[in-house]
């Protein structure tokens, strides 16, 4: 209503100054068709933002035209509401509701004092003397958690005693989470309950307990460390537990250093030793003859496995180093599969010649035979089989991946170790310097005195036309910069993108010159797999062949829109210019966000410690994500559970996942299901409320 409003009252002024200037109905019509025709000269866009509880908010819009449009009034609205909560006239210096929205820069707005209650989706609307536009975006808020407390029950125990640990933080949003981590860095998580609470002023206290029926010093000290949503540290504490029986200890320090200490003196001792063991075999032996490696011509023994143990970090990439030792190469690889130790089905297979991969979609192989996985999770620590079949042969090793937290902060410890190590390393390599010099001149004196009995001169010269040549080539290579040659003045990089279905997927690529500017002539676009180009465009011809869903951004990149699910996969782009050619691969990969689930029960009312199942289902996902369950002390049933992935003929997923009991405990109440993407994160969940037979009672599931 008001936008029509605004499009009458505008023609009004129009035919009121059409009068005044005494011009004719053939003029007002020619004048309309003109303004009908300047609605498509600019382009309205605007990014989603991220506020602070109580600060400024800045959401940044632009205009995309070939002309300066002057603005005449700006309108916003929330989504689901009737009236506008913001309209500014700038030529008027009129501005009517929130007084706390600012028009900055153009067509960028600014929102101060920012509250919880401005969280949402906004209609922006915008008329100008160009025409009008609209367009949609999200403000989020958030507050940082304070730093969480610590707090003990009893605050002194006895030996082996009964103890909890309270662990306190205010103050936050969006609802987040605590992790416990003892001295070793083990993660105590899921023995631990968390309680959610909000104020009235729509904060979140999140209040953590850990309970212990008997402590052990050893774990000390503890660390209580504050997650927001997206699992980023917001906060930490330590905590020390004192005992009844025994007095203020530093615990972890000293052991520590101890150990650092007797392993560096070990290995310095073990390293002078060899070397000492050296100088006086070359005293033994004149004439060493080298050991060849041998292989037994087996086939099962024509190559060796070796991997590494791998340290991860929770949400980052962990990178697993393997290598195959061979005599013939090169090896091709068959068949790859990973198994946990005491699981009986593999986690990750892979077959490279057939293109096959199957189970946790996180791992990947790098480097031939190298391993990564994604997003690690504490789930993923423990120890693996990896076995290989490649063309000459099989073979298997047992590693273990280890995970901890992100930010450890051990300053103090890892000071103290890290000099007493540098000092021994120093005087190591001190002592191994002097014996290598010792080696060398004996050496040289034994050769010294063989050349002087054979009466051999002990000189000679280079030739002289060595350094004329490497100072020619030197400044050959200065002349020609990035190469002489045409093809070679440039080079086209791009970066993969990730899209989401129905929108827009953006597709950054530069190109680096020292020679500027660069002029472009062609550009194509070709899927791997494909002999016809995808999306040529010429824009010195303005000629545009294909897909016209591509577009040409600034320059080099390239815009997708409406992205579907077919459009995933890997591309070759190619593009020439005024200094040469050059083409480069990239990737589209396309994901879709899960509806949030929904939980049924069989039975709908059970009986005392009767079976039941709990059936929770989301759809409308890509690619193929998972469900996980937990209960109301944060226990993962997860793996109790079975998971069925189907796929629509849209190509969406529905994950369907069933929790069976054969005898329910009401005390696991309520149970939560949680689904999370390919790459491990929460895109929703649900809980549930199963009914008991029982005269009158409701029980939280």
């Amino acid at each position: 209503m008001w936008r029509e409003r605004e499009r009458e009252r505008g023609q009004d002024e129009d035919e009121n100054q059409d009068e005044d200037e005494g011009q004719d109905e053939d003029e007002d019509e020619g004048e309309g068709q003109d303004e009908d025709e300047d609605e498509g000269l600019f382009k309205l866009k605007c990014e989603p933002a991220v506020g602070v509880i109580s600060q400024t908010t800045n959401i940044p819009c632009s205009i995309e035209s070939q002309y300066k449009p002057v603005i005449d009034t700006v309108v916003l609205k929330r989504l689901g509401e009737k009236n506008p909560c913001f309209i500014c006239q700038p030529q008027k210096n009129k501005i009517i509701g929130d007084p706390r929205f600012k028009v900055l820069g153009g067509s960028s707005l600014q929102l101060q004092n920012t509250a919880i209650s401005d969280e949402g989706e906004y209609e922006y609307y915008i008329r100008t003397s160009l025409g009008e536009d609209t367009i949609l975006f999200t403000i989020s808020v958030t507050a940082k958690y304070n730093n969480p407390v610590i707090t003990s029950v009893p605050e002194k125990i006895e030996k082996n005693g009964r103890a909890e640990l309270h662990c306190t933080a205010s103050g936050g949003y969006p609802a987040g989470t605590i992790h416990w981590f003892d001295q070793s860095k083990t993660n105590w998580t899921t023995s631990a309950s968390l309680d959610i609470t909000r104020g009235d002023d729509g904060l979140h206290t999140l209040s953590s307990t850990l309970r212990f029926q008997s402590f052990d010093t050893l774990w000390a000290p503890f660390r209580c460390i504050v997650l927001n949503n997206k699992y980023q540290e917001e906060g930490r504490s330590s905590f020390i537990l004192e005992r009844k029986d025994v007095p203020e200890t530093t615990v972890g320090l000293n052991s520590t250093v101890t150990n650092s200490i007797a392993g560096v003196v070990v290995i310095g001792s073990l390293v002078a030793g060899l070397l000492v063991a050296l100088l006086c075999r070359q005293r033994r032996v004149q004439h060493p003859q080298p050991l060849e490696p041998q292989y037994d011509e087996e086939k099962e023994a024509l190559f060796k496995l070796k991997c590494e143990s791998a340290v991860g970090v929770i949400s980052q990439t962990t990178n697993i180093p393997c290598s195959i030792e061979s005599q013939k190469k090169p090896v091709s690889i068959n068949t790859v599969v990973l198994k946990r130790l005491g699981e009986k089905k593999p986690c990750f297979k892979y077959q490279p010649q057939k293109n096959t991969m199957t189970g946790d979609p996180r791992f990947k192989v790098l480097g031939g035979s190298s391993l990564q996985l994604q997003n690690t999770a504490i789930s993923d620590e423990g120890e693996y089989e990896y076995y290989i079949r490649t063309s000459l042969g099989e073979d298997s090793i047992l590693f273990t991946i280890s995970v901890t937290d992100h930010k450890e902060d051990h300053e103090t410890e890892m000071s103290v170790t890290w000099t007493i190590i540098i000092v021994v390393v120093v005087i190591g390599c001190l002592i191994i310097i002097l014996l290598v010099v010792l080696w060398f001149t004996r050496k040289y004196l034994h050769s010294l005195r063989k050349a002087r009995s054979m009466e051999l001169p002990w000189n000679f010269s280079k030739p002289a036309d060595v350094d004329e040549k490497f100072e020619q080539n030197s400044e050959l290579w200065m002349e020609e910069g990035f190469g002489k040659s045409a093809d070679t003045l440039f080079k086209l990089k791009c970066e993969s993108a990730v899209g989401v279905i129905s929108q827009n997927t953006n597709i950054p690529c530069s190109i680096e010159s020292q020679k500027k500017p660069v002029s472009i002539h062609t550009v194509v676009l070709k899927r791997l797999g494909e002999k016809k180009p995808c999306f040529v465009y010429q824009p010195q011809k303005n000629a545009i062949t294909g897909d016209p869903r591509f577009k040409v951004l600034g320059g080099s990149s390239l815009q997708l829109q409406n992205t579907a699910i077919s459009d995933e996969g890997e591309y070759e782009y190619y593009i020439r210019t005024s200094l040469g050619e050059d083409s480069i691969l990239f990737t589209i990969s396309v994901t879709a966000k899960y509806n949030n689930p929904v939980i049924t029960s069989v039975p709908e009312k059970i009986k005392k410690n009767g079976r039941a199942e709990l059936h929770c289902t989301a759809s409308g996902g890509y690619p193929a994500g998972t469900i996980h369950w937990f209960d109301q002390s944060n226990t993962n049933w997860t793996k109790s559970a079975s998971l069925d992935i189907t796929r629509g003929d849209d190509g969406l997923h529905t994950l369907s996942s069933t929790l069976r009991f054969q005898s329910f405990e009401t005390l696991w109440a309520p149970f939560r299901c949680i689904v999370l993407n390919n790459k491990y994160q929460e895109e929703g969940r649900s809980s549930f409320i199963l009914e008991r037979k029982c005269d009158y009672c409701l029980i939280n599931v």
